[in-house]
């Protein structure tokens, strides 16, 4: 077993200290010799400062062109739904109001016998996935395609192709 002396113990730690003193000198002195440059510091903190905003300002205005892309498509197929007035419900051509798309219309009445379920030999029947008949359809003089429930409630409607 190794056993130091006391005064072995304080010669080292007196070494320690003085290495410590001279390395402390030593930088102080070196510090001396170069001051820190400020200067060179700020401005490239400020290059810094200035490359992170403009990124900041790159991504923000990729943001809201993306944005406005999305925003600009989803409405141009609301719009080209909506303004398309050939399709639309007001047009009085498609309304239900027109006589021509009514149920009251005797062309377009279940009591007529060409629209009737009973009618075997109908050609205007309109039948579901399992072959029962769900309703039929009439073409008005217009051209606009009315489908009508077995009831005559109409259901629905094609537009013409005009």
């Amino acid at each position: 077993m190794n056993t130091k002396s006391n005064q072995e113990w304080d010669k080292q730690v007196d070494e320690l200290v003085d290495n410590l003193k001279r390395n402390n000198e030593e930088d102080i002195e070196w510090r001396k010799k170069n001051p820190p440059n400020y200067e060179k510091n700020r401005q490239d903190y400020e290059k810094y400062q200035k490359t992170k905003s403009s990124q900041r300002f790159t991504w923000m205005l990729i943001s809201v062109l993306v944005l406005v892309v999305l925003i600009w498509s989803f409405s141009k197929d609301v719009k080209s739904q909506i303004i398309n007035f050939d399709n639309s419900p007001l047009n009085m051509k498609n309304s239900p109001y027109n006589i021509e798309n009514s149920p009251f219309n005797m062309r377009n009445s279940p009591y007529n016998f060409e629209n009737s379920p009973y009618n075997l030999d109908s050609k205007n029947g309109v039948y579901d996935n399992q072959g029962n008949r769900t309703g039929y359809k009439v073409t008005s003089p217009e051209g606009v395609t009315n489908y009508f429930d077995n009831k005559g409630n109409r259901t629905g409607y094609t537009p013409s192709k005009n």
